[in-house]
């Protein structure tokens, strides 16, 4: 069983390496083998993300994105650049 204080996501080797190199030891990464619609595993390595910590990184005011409360719950803010 797998657990985490936040989300969790299949992400690449690649972008798990730039989130090491941003905050080194603070997600969890588990390899994972992902599967294309034919069966077959797909040519890129992947893991699976739990994320340990997350911060609030955008200022509204200071960007052109949309926001909107998404998946039915008002708390959970998501944002779309135009």
């Amino acid at each position: 069983m797998i657990s985490s204080r936040g989300p969790s996501y299949a992400v690449s080797i690649r972008l798990r390496d730039i989130v090491e190199a941003l905050e080194p030891g603070i997600h969890q990464f588990f390899p994972i083998q992902v599967l294309g619609r034919d069966g077959n595993p797909v040519p890129l390595e992947y893991v699976y993300m739990l994320i340990e910590q997350e911060i609030d990184a955008v200022i509204p005011e200071l960007t052109n994105a949309t926001w909107r409360s998404y998946k039915d719950e008002p708390k959970a803010i998501g944002y779309f650049c135009r």
